[in-house]
């Protein structure tokens, strides 16, 4: 298409470009990405000639204009699914993202070099650079001249109106979709015009004109501006209005996030990334997905309800560090204290005093919300000067804290203003002879929530304080086993009513309904449970029904159901550790069984540091025990930590496991816990590790217990390994795999596969071998298994060590090293005869190489890590499979 003289009038202008091309080049180096990038451009040209004449090509990208629209869109379309079919070198991925856009094609004087000059050409390298990697955007005008002419497996799809950047007026852009490719892409980096990244607010924003115009100057000057003030006090609202009020500013809006569920500071990276949009990368944790997302952009997060997050400072630090572009506004009861952080008090409402004439009335915005809110529920409602003095006196008495007066403005459905003025004078005095160190306004609000509390009657005000035990929110199934009353009593009428008198709040996730409290409300049901005398009773029915719902996980652990049940535990995760903490010191056996019982899930669901914290600390505190739950929580410590290949804490607990078992018995769970200790021992006794499991593997075949023997096996074949006896190693992985297939144990199939592929790799089948590691790298990533990804990409690189390509194995022992901090450890690749690509690198690379290669393996996400992983030279020898004293060097 070059050398061709370009065309004038009405054109389509086609941009493209690589996603990701900077990091992509860095990791490949200059002459890797020069092949990868001829691969390319190349498949577009191909699918451009077809009316496209090229305008140019800067570096990666390709400006093309075509006399049709309906040529362009199939081109792109065409284009795209090129990209996806063709066979980049070196393992690269390409995501190249498309803009298209319908104007006058007016050319430039030759002297400028006879290019396109104007607003059009432009307009359509805007819509490009607001696309993501393998997205096509069209103009609205491109889509009006196409209309309904699309190529077949085409559909276009309208995305909304979006500001784009120099440009004076919005354009509506649609999306090409594109029958057997990804379809669904985060929000586009532009402004959405309708500003969707924001909840609507249900109702009227009342004053807070002086407020808004402090922090929205404070936005400008400061990257974290935090909203601080005690329960109440309007900072969700002031944080919204001010969002919404500079969200242009931003080239990629605003985007709210809650936090109102979240304790865990490392659960914060993934509601950020839920609240824009980011789909779930299987590999990949969600805080280098979010940071790598915002580093290119220029918008502002709301973090709502920090105050509950233990650790949020530092993942703020960390979100801020990610772009010079972002602006954080977030909500707490305190500051955060990091660099930089701006705190902006939130007062309450400023309310009239006694004596305020009609004027100072109605312009109070304490009054103004009263009178709004209360015409919610009595339309009718047209206040008086003497009504207004009433309401100013309901405002003073509330403190001017907006919760407060929008609670009392509920009660005008049923009383007059006077009575709710002297319910609130009566109830208030009574409370004055309270705790002193109880904040002033804290107390008013706390009077508020309980006039709403006390309007219930007593199985309803029984469910309430009895609600205060959930942490997180709730369900249905779990609030009629924990908060249940008496016979009779239907708990779901009563979640109704407790909804209306907005005093919890209801949604549906994943089509299940789930109920939760606002902190402020939820820190009053407590003090009323506690004060009920009820309190260690209702907690006791917490602990049961969640140690219950992990127990019932645990038996469908590796059935086809697992997702589900795992699914519950995420979405339960809160109550789960708030069970397991409050029994610690209550009863250390319902925190042992329920930490226990989530062995698996800890495990497959990468939580193991997380568990392993959790069951050693239970273990330690516990010290010593003869009960089953103390054994079990042994076992779950022992195996996890193999898992995670800290083997000298698994040899402690699998010593302490078997104890117990042998000393009260249960066949089955000893049989685990002698194969705990067993593959724990491998590495400094094989000998004995054989002996341990051979005992185990006895146990299971006289139980008929298929799945522990087929596990055991696994563990039995690698001892044998280290003993050089590798056909019996062969034979016993082989049943192992058998076994694992028929009982649907797909966890241990996986490990299964990739000791026998090194089997295979030791004994000259290379081919088999890799396709092995090959398929099980891929369904570690489908199955978001970080320990298989991890140990995956380890495999590889001893292939790459064993075939010579050393800077490679750098690479991946690097994404390996960083993926295990992460999840708490990993296997060893050596416990089945891979190596430490990290320690043979640096032996082996000069220190300057070493360290450049481990700096871009670090800097690779994990599906680059994948690709590079797969497309390792395969070695034409590798070592044969011996260990201990008879290893040779496999470096």
């Amino acid at each position: 298409m070059s050398g061709v003289s370009l065309p004038s009038g009405t054109l389509t202008f086609l941009f493209t470009d690589i996603e990701g091309s900077t990091k992509l080049g860095v990791a490949l180096g200059t002459q890797r990405y020069h092949e990868v990038l001829e691969v390319h451009t190349r498949t577009l040209r191909a699918a451009f000639n077809d009316g496209g004449t090229e305008v140019r090509i800067d570096g990666d990208a390709l400006v093309v204009v075509f006399g049709s629209a309906v040529k362009a869109v199939r081109a792109a379309a065409a284009a795209q699914r090129g990209l996806a079919v063709a066979r980049f070198p070196h393992g690269a991925t390409m995501r190249v993202r498309m803009g298209l856009h319908t104007g006058e094609g007016t050319l430039g004087s030759k002297d400028a070099g006879a290019d396109y000059v104007g607003t059009d050409i432009v307009r359509a390298a805007r819509i490009a650079a607001v696309a993501h990697g393998g997205q096509v955007l069209l103009s609205d005008a491109t889509r009006a001249v196409v209309g309904d002419d699309v190529p077949d497996g085409v559909r276009v799809r309208t995305l909304g109106t979006f500001r784009l950047k120099d440009l004076p007026l919005p354009e509506r852009i649609h999306q090409l979709e594109i029958t057997g490719l990804p379809s669904a892409f985060p929000p586009l980096r532009a402004l959405d015009v309708r500003r969707a990244h924001l909840p609507p607010e249900a109702t009227t924003f009342i004053g807070r004109g002086a407020e808004l115009e402090a922090v929205t100057r404070l936005l400008v000057e400061r990257h974290l501006v935090i909203l601080t003030g005690p329960g109440g006090t309007g900072k969700t609202r002031l944080a919204l209005r001010t969002a919404a009020d500079v969200a242009d500013r931003f080239a990629d809006g605003a985007f709210f996030v809650t936090l109102a569920a979240i304790t865990d500071a490392t659960l914060l990276p993934a509601a950020v990334a839920a609240a824009v949009g980011l789909p779930d990368v299987p590999g990949r944790v969600p805080a280098d997905v979010v940071r790598e997302w915002l580093a290119e952009r220029e918008l502002l997060l709301v973090l709502d309800n920090l105050e509950q997050i233990e650790g949020a400072a530092g993942v703020v630090e960390s979100l801020l560090g990610s772009s010079p572009d972002l602006r954080i506004l977030a909500t707490s009861r305190s500051p955060l204290r990091i660099p930089g952080e701006q705190e902006f008090p939130v007062p309450p409402f400023a309310v009239p005093g006694r004596g305020a004439d009609l004027p100072a009335l109605q312009a109070s915005d304490a009054v103004r919300l009263f009178v709004d809110r209360a015409r919610l529920v009595r339309p009718d409602l047209s206040p008086d000067r003497d009504d207004l003095a009433v309401i100013g006196e309901i405002a003073k008495q509330l403190d001017g804290l907006p919760l407060a007066i929008e609670l009392a403005a509920a009660r005008a459905r049923v009383l007059p203003l006077a009575a709710i003025r002297d319910r609130l004078a009566h109830r208030l005095d009574a409370f004055m002879g309270g705790a002193s160190t109880v904040p002033q306004r804290q107390r008013s609000l706390r009077h508020a929530i309980a006039w709403s509390h006390d309007l219930l009657d007593e199985p309803g005000k029984a469910l309430f304080q009895r609600l205060a035990v959930f942490v997180g929110g709730w369900t249905i199934e779990a609030s009629e086993a924990v908060a249940g009353g008496s016979a009779g009593h239907d708990v779901l009428v009563g979640l109704e009513a407790l909804a209306g008198q907005s005093l919890i709040q209801s949604a549906t996730i994943d089509r299940e309904p789930r109920f939760a409290m606002l902190s402020t409300i939820g820190e009053f049901a407590m003090e009323q449970l506690e004060a009920s005398g009820e309190a260690a009773e209702v907690k006791r029915r917490h602990a049961a029904f969640f140690r219950g719902l992990a127990e019932s996980a645990s038996a469908q652990s590796e059935t086809s159901e697992a997702t589900v049940w795992f699914d519950r535990l995420e979405a339960d995760l809160d109550n789960l550790r708030a069970a397991i903490e409050r029994m610690a010191t209550e009863d250390p056996d319902v925190a042992l069984g329920t930490a226990a019982a989530l062995r698996e899930f800890w495990l497959q669901r990468n939580h193991g540091a997380e568990g392993q914290k959790v069951l050693i600390g239970l273990l330690e505190r516990a010290g010593s025990s003869e009960t089953r739950e103390f054994g079990a929580a042994a076992l779950a410590a022992s195996t996890n930590a193999n898992w995670l290949g800290d083997y000298s804490t698994a040899r402690r607990f699998g010593e302490i496991g078997v104890a117990v078992y042998r000393r009260i018995g249960g066949r089955s769970a000893l049989a685990y816990a002698l194969g705990g200790l067993g593959f724990g021992m491998i590495e400094v006794d094989p000998s004995a590790a054989l002996a341990l499991n051979d005992e185990a593997l006895a146990i299971f075949q006289d139980l008929h217990d298929m799945r522990g023997e087929g596990r055991t096996l696994l563990a039995r074949a690698t001892a044998l390994l280290h003993l050089g006896r590798i056909d019996e190693a062969r034979a016993s992985v082989e049943r192992s795999i058998k076994l694992a297939n028929e009982t649907g144990d797909r966890f241990y199939a996986l490990f299964d596969a990739v000791l026998l592929a090194r089997i295979h790799l030791g004994t000259g089948d290379i081919p088999a071998a890799i396709a092995t590691y090959r398929s099980t790298l891929e369904s570690s990533r489908a199955m978001d298994l970080g320990i298989g990804v991890a140990l995956g990409l380890e495999y590889f690189a001893s292939l790459a060590i064993w075939g010579g390509d050393v800077a490679r194995a750098v690479r991946l022992g690097a994404v390996a090293k960083r993926l295990k901090a992460e999840l708490g450890g990993g296997i060893d690749p050596r416990m089945g005869g891979g190596v430490e690509p990290l320690v043979v690198g640096r032996s082996q690379l000069t220190l300057p190489d070493f360290e450049r290669e481990e700096a871009a393996g670090s800097a690779m996400d994990i599906d680059m890590a994948i690709a590079e992983a797969l497309a390792t030279t395969p070695p034409t020898a590798v070592p044969a499979l011996l260990f201990g004293a008879a290893a040779p060097d496999q470096h």
